[in-house]
């Protein structure tokens, strides 16, 4: 179940790199490459500074390193709803990105950030939540929901 305080909701999606769909990701291949959709909302009123996400990757998956060559894997992107964080840190285990969230137009709206990750070992998972919370006001946070991963041999 998600939870959410201060007008910001977070949500995460796994899907296929192309076609662009939702994955069973109770069912990926090992070797597989997914993105990692995380969809951020403000309704707060008034936009969100200092905001962090941290979205822990489920044990099994490795971040893949878009700066290696790996940029045209997402050209879909709508630009016009990406969250453009000012800062990246991706670690072995998570991926924290930080930046401001304007306040949403309207209700639905949201703003996306997308990442890359690989199955790389066989066996069944958690999936943590991945969470946003503004850094000096931590009342206002929001966490995804948790996920079962099953990656099996190709």
């Amino acid at each position: 179940a998600n939870a959410a305080t201060g007008g910001i909701t977070l949500f995460d999606v796994y899907t296929f790199i192309r076609p662009l769909q939702p994955v069973d990701i109770t069912h990926i291949k090992q070797g597989q490459l997914l993105v990692v959709r995380l969809s951020l909302s403000n309704h707060s009123g008034t936009t969100l500074d200092n905001m962090a996400v941290s979205d822990r990757i489920p044990v099994g998956f490795e971040i893949e390193n878009t700066n290696l060559g790996r940029n045209d894997v997402m050209p879909w992107i709508n630009e016009n709803v990406a969250f453009k964080p000012e800062y990246v840190d991706r670690k072995d285990d998570r991926i924290n990105i930080f930046g401001s969230v304007p306040h949403a137009p309207q209700a639905g709206h949201a703003l996306q950030y997308h990442y890359i990750v690989r199955a790389v070992s066989v066996g069944d998972f958690t999936a943590a939540p991945a969470k946003i919370e503004a850094m000096y006001e931590p009342e206002k946070h929001a966490y995804s929901g948790y996920d079962k991963v099953s990656i099996q041999k190709p």
